[in-house]
């Protein structure tokens, strides 16, 4: 897992990716920095993921896997809200 910004600067907008070498540890990291989920590496999403990553990679891809493109596989968990606010 790589975080870079995108422009380039401290303090700009995170752009994670994942690469060959991430692995779940790799890819549960960057669910939790996006999402706030924290999964376990038996969740079975986290495997379905990390297995469709890996045949990207084992079928030749060369380029890492970024955040836009994985989001759409966790869209279930995107759609639950992960803090709830109190209004006092």
């Amino acid at each position: 897992t790589e975080t870079t910004h995108r422009d380039g600067q401290q303090g700009g907008l995170p752009l994670t990716v994942e690469t060959k070498e991430s692995g779940l540890a790799g890819l549960i990291f960057v669910v939790k920095q996006h999402t706030g989920h924290e999964l376990p590496k038996t969740d079975p999403l986290v495997q379905k993921i990390a297995d469709w990553m890996n045949q990207e990679f084992d079928h030749g891809r060369q380029t890492a896997i970024e955040w836009d493109e994985l989001k759409g596989h966790f869209a279930e968990l995107l759609s639950v809200p992960t803090q709830t606010k109190v209004h006092g």
